[in-house]
């Protein structure tokens, strides 16, 4: 039944329900209850949505840029610009509780720039799924198609980088939609779609217009369900009605400034059949609840709770959540007084169970109250702890497992979810609470978690064997079934639902005359739920989630939607283009493809021999004798005539070891004037070598906060600059490091952890903060972040090298023998992969920093082991030197050099990559994240100065400044080996950088004094 008519969709400017305002939907119908209450209520919200909640609505959509700038260093420092809206078009179109809509948009750059860079943001109405994005290329929409994040963000930043057009878009936190758009030029337009389905099972659709300036012209037109269309409200504007129907309405306007929400309520559900734009078939059907057929409370006499303590659900109400707590425990001690709770707090660390027992129940939110909230989430740590027989478990969570990804256990307990962030997993939440016989709270209703909400909610379908992928999906008062159906369409057979205590109720319903309609929103939810359930699989889930994702056109944590422009760029990204890709252009592709192919084949055969001839050059520079090469000439007095010539002394070679070799073999002193050890040095001074890191410290106002603060008040200073500088990773970095630089490994664990759960976090983040780990002693945690980047980013080879290091650091810190050994076997592999696989041009030179690498920790393995080594035999070698130092950087497109000034002078780079002394460098990375290194078999005495270069960079790092982390050995490939390390960072504003006119800098990075 619709209330109003539809003279409220034609008259009405207001916002409708502000979704802040209205704290709970269902509590204003209960309270309501009739036709004049809902009036009221709803002219109460649109007088306080002007008054005081106007900002619920600002800024949205917003279209903005940055001009390109070959000087800045960072997105940050680039000049802001205002891109306008020229044209706004909205579509909505309601279908069996679902509102499928595609928003098209032309922007315009007025300004004189050549070409600047779009970003497009738009908040989503809550819940909302992307589904779909187009670019014009050539003056033609072009889908965008699923690549895995990393591998999109990549391709886009290489295609800007040569001015090509590119797109991405991607989701950030839960209802958050962003495309990246570049080239916009001066007095020109692009045009993009962007489409998402919303669930309409819980209240309105609401989507909030504001701040977005004048638009040209903008339509919305809402088609599908009657009732829906007929109690539509819009947003603010002088709109001309252009169709009007009882399923289709349309209103235009121009030089618009809309502000204000567009407002859909949600039809009456009833059985449908759609089809996924894929040809997809999904049957949706809903049942509603009816709790008061329950009988009597659930009688739990032991509860425990779990409680997430990460730093990312401080984005919850939490004193929301707590005042459940207290009414939680009041209720259940008032009823049982021996009622008893066991409490565990955890996010990366999980505390020891804390248990309250009879009147001590009461304490349990007074626990809870001054808990610090920081580090990453790990749901399986969390979920695993708890020893004692309980009868209920609640889990308060935002379901966003940072650590480990997601983990969906079975518990001893009935399970209970619980969440006050609007950006929580919705999802995992839901399927922890059924898979364990409970229900999922979300922040609209978490009050109904009482005696009455906690009942065991089943299901059982007794269906045809080709529905057996259905869904279920609870969603405030309503339960819809949803599955994929293919052939002819069935009559359903009795599903069967039913509450804990209730007579069990079957519901028939005959659909097999129900048409079919075009429409994406039903398979849309499905898929999102299938793409949960395969992510707890973890690493292995990987692919097949990028493989489902692309079938239903699903962006996410993992992947986003890209439009390349020519069948060049898609094959150079190994990306498939759309279905809807110009045919004579896929036909290219494929031509273009095929030839790519056997070119990489062709690559692939001839690595390893051309390894081993990059290998046999290092060996045959290890063994020169560089003490005659560096032997000043002395002056001679020649006679006239012609005198013959001294003969050149031979320079002495010596043949590297098979592996490591000890003290034990040293060569026959006779070979040389001088004696030369593998795995040692003859002159034991060189243990009194000392390096000096260049002490840096960036000019960080709350690092300057935490300096001056005393021992008691550091903490809370910490939490009180996080409050201003909490969304940087950044920040949560340089405080770990100040953390560790006290000695507090912990603590400074915790802090750098907490950046993982920023919604920017991406493989650079992770990356940075596990390479802190391994500097703060917990190298176990590293190598779980490293996996995940080597999974994400297999198409470039430095996550492998990273991982592999890390893998290393965790075999040196093992108590046992056995699980330290598995770790440098994995270590081994890694390596392999970096110095066997092809690469991308940029990268070459790792290859051999990863046999040094390598062939270092060969020895660490017992006899036993050795034939497990996966080197192919002709690169075994342990080329020991007194000196190695490597340089890395966190960011693709930027060209970072080092220089090593040596005690004569001479100074190893790009330009030098070998000295007279036997100082040699390795090859100049451009792009491409280093690593480069410097190695010397026999340092002479005196002053190493080791520097890095900062040439320049032709992307923006949206993390901000170029971080360059720098590793200094002594001794390397021997059992004395030590290694000190610093990370800094490059700006413009770095105290002891020396820039040039062209914007090059350097940074002395240390000294090493060989005595």
């Amino acid at each position: 039944m619709c209330y109003e008519n539809r003279t409220n969709l034609k008259a009405s400017y207001s916002a409708g329900l502000v979704s802040d305002f209205a704290y709970d939907k269902q509590i204003f119908e209960i309270i309501a209850g009739g036709f004049v209450m809902r009036v009221i209520v709803y002219w109460l919200a649109t007088i306080l949505f002007y008054c005081g909640y106007a900002n619920a609505a600002d800024l949205n959509p917003v279209i903005a840029s940055r001009g390109w700038d070959d000087d800045a260093e960072s997105i940050q420092d680039l000049p802001a610009h205002t891109l306008k809206f020229k044209k706004l078009d909205v579509h909505v179109n309601i279908v069996g509780g679902f509102a499928q809509t595609r928003i098209e948009a032309t922007v315009y750059n007025p300004t004189d720039e050549d070409e600047l860079e779009g970003d497009f943001r738009l908040i989503m109405p809550g819940g909302s799924i992307v589904n779909g994005y187009a670019l014009d290329i050539e003056g033609v929409l072009v889908d965008g198609v699923i690549i895995a994040k990393e591998r999109g963000e990549k391709a886009y930043t290489d295609k800007v980088t040569e001015n090509i057009d590119p797109g991405l878009a991607e989701t950030i936190g839960a209802n958050t939609y962003r495309t990246r758009i570049y080239p916009i030029a001066s007095k020109d337009n692009r045009h993009f779609a962007v489409e998402f389905v919303t669930p309409l099972l819980s209240g309105h659709y609401e989507l909030p217009f504001g701040g977005t300036g004048k638009i040209g012209e903008m339509t919305i037109t809402i088609e599908g369900e009657a009732c829906s269309v007929e109690r539509a409200s819009l947003p603010s504007g002088s709109w001309i009605r252009t169709s009007e129907s009882k399923s289709k309405y349309s209103v235009r306007a121009k030089n618009i400034y809309p502000r204000g929400v567009l407002s859909i309520p949600a039809s009456p559900l009833k059985p449908v059949i759609t089809k996924h734009s894929n040809g997809q078939k999904f049957v949706s059907f809903t049942l509603g609840r009816n709790e008061k057929q329950a009988s009597g409370p659930l009688h739990n006499t032991k509860t425990r709770i779990y409680w997430d303590n990460s730093y990312s659900r401080l984005s919850g109400d939490l004193e929301r959540e707590l005042r459940l707590i207290n009414a939680l425990t009041r209720s259940k001690f008032s009823n049982n007084p021996n009622y008893e709770v066991e409490l565990i707090i955890g996010n990366s660390d999980i505390s020891a169970p804390i248990n309250f027992k009879g009147r001590q129940v009461l304490d349990v939110g007074r626990q809870l109250e001054n808990i610090v909230y920081e580090g990453a989430t790990n749901l399986k740590s969390l979920l695993s702890s708890g020893k004692s027989d309980v009868d209920t478990c609640i889990v308060f969570t935002d379901g966003r497992g940072t650590l480990g990804g997601s983990y969906l256990p079975k518990l001893d307990c009935r399970v209970f979810t619980v969440s006050t962030d609007k950006s929580a997993n919705h999802a995992y939440l839901q399927m922890l609470a059924e898979k364990n016989g409970g229900r999922y709270y979300g922040s609209d209703n978490i009050f109904a978690l009482t005696d009455g909400g906690m009942k065991k909610v089943t299901w059982s379908p007794l269906i045809g064997s080709n529905l057996n992928q259905m869904r279920q999906f609870v969603l405030g008062r309503e339960i819809m079934l949803i599955a994929p159906i293919s052939g002819v369409v069935p009559t359903f057979a009795e599903p069967v639902f039913r509450l804990d205590g209730s007579q069990a109720r079957t519901i028939q319903k005959r659909i097999s005359d129900i048409p079919v309609i075009k429409h994406n929103g039903p398979a849309t939810l499905w898929a999102q739920r299938i793409a949960e359930e395969i992510r707890t699989e973890g690493e292995a889930g990987y692919f097949p989630l990028i493989a489902h994702a692309s079938k239903y056109n699903l962006p996410g944590p993992e992947t986003s939607l890209i439009v390349l422009e020519t069948p060049d760029d898609y094959v150079e990204a190994d990306i498939e283009p759309p279905a809807s890709y110009p045919i004579e252009k896929m036909v290219e592709f494929i031509e273009l493809q095929a030839g790519k192919r056997v070119e990489k084949l062709e690559e692939k055969s001839e690595r390893l021999e051309d390894v081993i001839d990059i290998w046999e050059d290092q060996k045959a520079w290890w063994g020169k004798n560089f003490a005659e090469i560096a032997k000043p000439k002395k002056e001679k007095r020649t006679r006239t005539g012609n005198a013959p010539q001294p003969v050149p002394a031979p320079i002495v070679v010596q043949e590297p070891s098979d592996g490591y070799v000890g003290q034990d073999r040293l060569r026959d002193e006779a070979e040389s004037d001088e004696v030369v050890v593998t795995g040692s040095r003859i002159n034991s001074s060189f243990s009194q070598t000392k390096i000096k890191i260049k002490a840096w410290s960036p000019d960080r106002p709350y690092l300057t906060a935490l300096k001056a603060a005393n021992s008691a008040d550091l903490n809370s200073v910490y939490l009180e600059q996080r409050k201003t500088h909490g969304q940087n990773p950044a920040f949560f970095l340089d405080v770990g490091d100040f953390y560790h630089q006290r000695g507090d490994d912990a603590k400074a664990a915790q802090v750098v952890l907490s950046a993982l759960e920023l919604e920017i976090s991406g493989s650079i983040t992770r990356t940075a903060v596990a390479n802190r780990l391994l500097d703060y002693g917990y190298s176990a945690q590293a190598v779980s972040l490293l996996r995940l980047v080597a999974l994400r980013e297999s198409f470039r080879p430095q996550p492998f090298y990273d991982l592999a290091i890390a893998l290393t650091a965790y075999g040196d810190g093992a108590a046992n023998k056995d699980t330290a050994n598995a770790a440098y076997l994995e270590a081994l592999q890694n390596f392999d992969t970096v110095i066997r696989n092809t690469w991308n041009g940029d990268y070459d030179g790792i290859e051999l920093v990863a046999l040094m690498d390598a062939n270092a920790q060969i020895h660490k393995l017992p006899h036993k082991l050795k034939h497990h080594i996966p080197l192919d035999e002709r690169l075994i070698a342990n080329l020991d030197v007194d000196l190695r130092v490597i340089i890395d950087w966190n960011f693709d497109r930027a060209d970072m050099d080092l220089w090593v000034i040596e005690p004569s002078g001479e100074k190893s780079s790009y330009q030098n990559h070998e000295t007279r002394s036997g100082g040699q460098l390795s090859n100049d990375m451009t792009n491409g994240y280093g690593p480069e290194q410097y190695l010397i078999r026999k340092a002479p005495k005196g002053i190493y100065k080791v520097i890095a270069d900062y040439y320049g960079s032709d992307a923006y790092n949206p993390n901000g400044a170029i971080a360059v982390r720098a590793r200094l050995f002594k001794d390397f490939g021997r059992k004395n080996q030590t290694m000190q390390s610093v990370t800094i960072e490059f700006t413009h504003k770095n105290d002891n950088d020396n820039y040039d006119e062209e914007g090059a800098g350097e940074y002395d990075l240390a000294e090493i004094e060989v005595k």
